[in-house]
């Protein structure tokens, strides 16, 4: 024992600050993605009805890993938290021992480093995602790749390498594309005995999973086709892109990959790698391990640009992985090596405080001085709520919301969530320790395909709370006559009690009335007004126009007129539409 730790005592010390820095702050993050959500939700259905699953939008793995974790610590929150802080520590293990084998020994320690607290991997390490797990396999099967490559048992190390990448693949579909790049890696080492072995088992996720999307979907790339469809569809993601949308999409990605990195990491590696290709030292090797990353990377942006894929900076992680190993040649010049550990020491120590502070920092807001929309782009590139490192909501009236729920609610008793944001949303959901079954939500997206399920829903849950916000989907298609809240095409009526009220956000009781109930509840309260009325104010008007690409190009002109800042200009746009609003109410009134 004591030999092996001697032996293993690098990898283990960075597990071991990998895992007790992140256990330290487990305590203070909160899940505030929609996604891992519903993946928590997926993973408590799939308890309660075990099954094989043979098709679907989502790859199958990950659902598994989170119900196992959910019936080792029976917890929404903190099952699946725990389940990706391990996988986050072991993904150090063969990231080290891959940077150790084909670049050096020196910087294995503090690439490992690097990519454990790299924010998009800190990040997801306490969420319900697939990314961390996911990652793991990729750097699992780039370490088997590595050792076959360079050992005589190259048939045992490519079935390891094809079983971990298939893995990969079940978790999320990003795999796919890189086992076809590990593939190309394989033939241009010559590894022809590594060829077939890896590619026979590399593949059996992908073609089970496209058979069982052509036995029950009628579509051997249903998974694929179904989220290009959701997109254009449901979510409108590429209906009136703007030139602003685009130029903030192209930019993303490279945007993103520098800051999970940090832009001095990223500059870093960026001059090392330019250092050794102008004086030639760049070897065959390097060469073959970097083409992952360039594709990826080339896909990513055009693929980010013709809008199939969200920029989300959790894709990122792929980009982190592929690239991080590259800085282990900072430390091939033993030169200064000391000054150069202690540096890199810093740099690690400052990733996850400073993910809360790039977009302060870095001077991209004289952008605004020339172009809004540039500055748009790049603000949103840099979003701090999203590239930050640690998860939790920042809003305090979701906190709110989700106390009194949790002190309103009796069990069994139904939760209808208008969408107020797919962070706050689904945090709510999750956090109320409320079943799934339990819960009605309002996405993002077009309400019409929920009537059915929502009359369902109140069908069997007669009781319970509802959430709406002003103005939206949901509150368009409810009108409301004193207590009483009738929603379109809902064959019922909601008795409501006003638990929560704030200006756009408000929280009720309701109890399910019948016909008559409703009809005398009318006849007896003719001229009464709504329990659920809201005024448009300057707020409501504000975030509009905020949320308004061709609103905001218009602000900006009239902004750069009148020699004022764009905030002034969206300030007294939202007070004008307040005074026009007002106006005509006074004059539907004569």
């Amino acid at each position: 024992m004591k030999q092996f730790i001697q032996k293993h005592q690098e990898i283990l010390l960075i597990c071991l600050i990998s895992l007790v820095v992140r256990l330290i702050i487990m305590p203070f993050t909160q899940s505030n993605d929609a996604d891992a959500t519903s993946r928590v939700f997926i993973a408590r259905e799939l308890m309660d009805n075990f099954r094989l699953i043979m098709s679907g939008h989502w790859a199958p793995i990950h659902h598994y890993f989170n119900a196992l974790s959910l019936l080792v610590i029976n917890d929404n929150v903190y099952g699946p938290k725990v389940l990706n802080i391990l996988f986050a520590v072991a993904s150090c293990i063969p990231l080290y021992y891959f940077t150790k084998k084909e670049f050096n020994k020196q910087g294995a320690l503090f690439v490992a480093l690097i990519y454990s607290f790299s924010p998009v991997v800190f990040k997801n390490s306490f969420l319900a995602m697939a990314e961390v797990s996911y990652a793991f396999f990729v750097l699992l099967s780039m370490y088997f790749l590595s050792m076959g490559i360079r050992s005589q048992e190259k048939i045992k190390y490519a079935i390891f390498a094809g079983l971990s990448i298939t893995i990969a693949g079940g978790v999320r579909y990003e795999a796919w594309e890189l086992m076809a790049l590990f593939f190309i890696v394989l033939l241009l080492f010559k590894q022809w005995k590594m060829v077939i072995p890896f590619v026979l088992f590399a593949l059996i996720f992908p073609v089970y999973w496209m058979i069982g999307n052509q036995i029950e979907q009628k579509d051997f790339l249903y998974s694929f086709n179904h989220a290009r469809y959701w997109a254009e569809m449901f979510s409108g993601y590429n209906v009136n892109v703007t030139e602003a949308e685009q130029i903030k999409r192209l930019a993303f990605f490279p945007t993103s990959w520098m800051l999970m990195l940090t832009p001095f990491i990223s500059l870093i590696l960026i001059f090392t790698l330019l250092k050794k290709a102008f004086t030639k030292k760049i070897n065959r090797a390097l060469l073959i391990w970097l083409m992952p990353f360039i594709v990826i990377m080339i896909t990513y942006i055009y693929s980010a640009y013709k809008g199939t894929l969200f920029t989300q900076h959790r894709f990122t992680i792929t980009l982190v992985l592929l690239s991080v190993p590259f800085f282990a040649l900072f430390f091939e010049n033993e030169n200064n090596i000391k000054i150069k550990r202690i540096i890199v020491f810093i740099l690690i120590a400052s990733m996850v405080p400073l993910s809360f502070y790039w977009p302060k920092i870095l001077p991209y807001k004289q952008i605004n001085k020339y172009s809004y929309s540039y500055f748009w782009a790049f603000e949103n590139s840099l979003n701090i709520e999203k590239n930050d490192a640690i998860p939790f909501i920042r809003d305090e009236e979701t906190q709110a919301v989700l106390s009194s729920i949790k002190f309103q609610l009796n069990p069994k008793k139904g939760i209808i969530l208008d969408f107020i944001g797919w962070d706050k949303t689904y945090y709510i959901a999750l956090n109320s320790k409320a079943s799934y079954k339990d819960i009605f939500m309002v996405d993002g997206t077009t309400l019409e395909i929920y009537r059915d399920v929502l009359s369902n829903f109140l069908k069997v849950h007669p009781d319970g709370l509802i959430m709406i916000k002003a103005f939206s989907s949901l509150d368009n298609i409810c009108h409301s006559k004193g207590a009483l809240l009738e929603i379109e095409n809902v064959p019922y009526g909601l008795y409501l009690e006003k638990c929560l009220d704030f200006s756009d956000i408000k929280l009720f009781r309701y109890s399910v009335k019948q016909k008559d109930w409703i009809e005398k509840y009318k006849t007896e309260n003719p001229n009464a007004e709504g329990i659920t009325k809201t005024i448009k104010n300057t707020a409501y008007w504000e975030n509009s126009i905020r949320s308004n690409d061709s609103w905001l190009e218009e602000v900006e002109i009239k902004a750069k007129k009148r020699n004022i800042s764009n905030d002034e200009m969206i300030k007294l746009d939202a007070q004008w539409m307040v005074d026009e609003e007002l106006l005509k109410s006074k004059k539907d009134s004569i």
